[in-house]
């Protein structure tokens, strides 16, 4: 009985740490939180763990989330994983240090990649910079190197001089 109570309670710990490293949200409902964003520069990095490049260039990511913390930066990864147990599994593994969000219909409504930015494909690794508030804005297709990334960034828009 106790073994079985051990059990049972390792695996709603385990349900919980996984739940906890990424939150669901339709499309609209991301679009929405996008329009409410606060004012510091933002940056969206859309990629999947089946997309090889996209985990590459994580790490990129996860130092310029770090040193530009105190810049007021934020990085956000959405996932465009086709099933959510992948992403939880890879979260899992990895260690992942960031907010992540699992779009639930990004897969099944390709209208908003458009909305997103008119020039992009719907190829990943993508990656959207913004001023919430300001018509500041930029737009990447394809991976980086880190410092492709700082080289990508407009100074002006992220502050980062």
């Amino acid at each position: 009985m106790k073994y079985l109570f051990l059990t049972l309670l390792t695996i709603l710990l385990h349900t919980g740490l996984y739940s906890q490293q990424y939150r669901s949200l339709t499309v609209a409902e991301f679009q929405s939180e996008m329009e409410t964003m606060d004012g510091r520069p933002q940056i969206i990095n859309f990629w999947a763990t089946w997309c090889g490049p996209c985990v590459e260039e994580l790490d990129h990511f996860f130092t310029l989330a770090n040193t530009y913390h105190s810049h007021g930066l934020k990085v956000v990864f959405v996932s465009l994983d086709f099933r959510p147990a992948n992403l939880e599994k890879y979260l899992a593994e990895k260690k992942f240090a960031g907010e992540v969000i699992y779009l639930t219909d990004g897969l099944r409504d390709p209208d908003w990649i458009e909305e997103m930015d008119a020039s992009w494909s719907g190829a990943i690794p993508a990656t959207l910079a913004f001023q919430p508030g300001s018509d500041l804005r930029q737009f990447h297709e394809g991976s980086f190197t880190y410092e492709s990334l700082l080289t990508w960034l407009q100074p002006d828009l992220l502050a980062l001089d």
